[in-house]
């Protein structure tokens, strides 16, 4: 969610702290998550357990490829951009 904040800027471009509701959004959701996985109720109703270190690993593994993609998109979005508006191809 956080690199969907801009369709041109670099995650790094824009500040955090222009949409607090969306880390605390993000923050709570991840705490949902973590609450269904450790709660015996829950996670007994839900059928789901929690993961150990290697499944987080591959987690962040393909979180990090989809930000790595879409930051290489807005940098030729943004090449692009740049080249029309001189005049090149």
């Amino acid at each position: 969610m956080l690199n969907c904040r801009s369709e041109r800027r670099s995650i790094a471009r824009v500040p955090i702290r222009t949409n607090p509701l969306l880390i605390l959004a993000v923050l709570g959701a991840q705490g949902v998550h973590l609450g269904a996985m450790y709660a015996p109720v829950l996670s007994e109703a839900l059928a789901v357990a929690p993961v150990g270190i290697g499944q987080w690993a591959v987690a962040a593994a393909l979180a990090a490829s989809i930000v790595i993609v879409m930051e290489a998109y807005k940098a030729l979005a943004r090449h692009r951009g740049l080249a029309s508006a001189r005049g090149g191809g």
